[in-house]
C-alpha cells in the first residue's frame, strides 16, 4: 500500500513536533546554534554598541589616531562568521592560559543556567576584532580560545582595515 495512504499529514507534523522536544528519537535532538555573544547583546541592552567603541578606542590608542580618524581609516564593520574563518594571532601559553581557562568555565556557567549573564565581565563578550585584511585576530585571542572550546559556530567579529604600518607581519 501507498505510504501516504496509511499517515496523514497531521500525524507527520505532531512527530516532527515531538521530536524537536526531544519526545521521539531519544537522543537525535536538532542542534541550537547557542552563542554567548547573542545572548549577552539580547539580554544586556547597549552592550554591542559600547563594545564597538570600546574597541574602536583600542585601536585608536594603537594608531595614535583620534577615534573619527580611526573610524575613517579602518572602515569598521560588524558580521556574525564561522569562528573556524578567522585566525588566532597568538599561540601556545599567549592563546590558552589560566585567563582564558576561566572564561571557558565561566561561560559553561551561563550557558548551564548557574549563572547570570548580567552578573558577568561584559568585555568577555565583545566582538573579536579581526584585520579584514589578513582575517587574523587583532583584540580576542582569549574569546576565540573560549568560543572554541565550548563549541560556539560562529562569533560576531569587528572587522577592520589597519593601515599596513600597523601590521606585524
Amino acid at each position: 500500500s501507498d505510504w501516504s495512504s496509511d499517515v496523514c499529514s497531521s500525524d507527520l507534523s505532531g512527530a516532527i513536533v515531538r521530536c524537536r522536544q526531544g519526545k521521539i528519537w531519544k537522543g537525535l535532538k536538532e542542534e541550537k546554534e547557542t552563542n554567548i555573544q547573542d545572548l549577552a547583546y539580547q539580554q544586556i541592552p547597549g552592550l554591542l554598541e559600547k563594545s564597538i567603541e570600546n574597541e574602536l578606542n583600542f585601536l585608536s590608542d594603537v594608531m595614535d589616531e583620534t577615534l573619527e580618524g580611526v573610524k575613517q581609516q579602518t572602515n569598521p564593520q560588524i558580521k556574525r562568521v564561522p569562528l573556524s574563518s578567522i585566525k588566532p594571532s597568538q599561540f601556545g601559553e599567549d592563546y590558552k592560559n589560566p585567563s582564558s581557562e576561566y572564561e571557558v568555565k565561566e561561560f559553561q556557567k551561563i550557558l548551564d543556567g548557574s549563572k547570570d549573564i548580567a552578573d558577568h565581565r561584559k568585555e568577555d563578550f565583545y566582538p573579536i576584532m579581526v584585520n579584514r585584511l589578513t582575517n587574523k585576530i587583532i583584540d580576542g585571542n582569549h574569546r576565540h580560545y573560549a568560543l572554541s572550546t565550548i563549541n560556539s559556530p560562529y562569533v560576531v567579529v569587528l572587522y577592520v582595515d589597519v593601515p599596513r604600518e600597523y601590521l606585524s607581519e
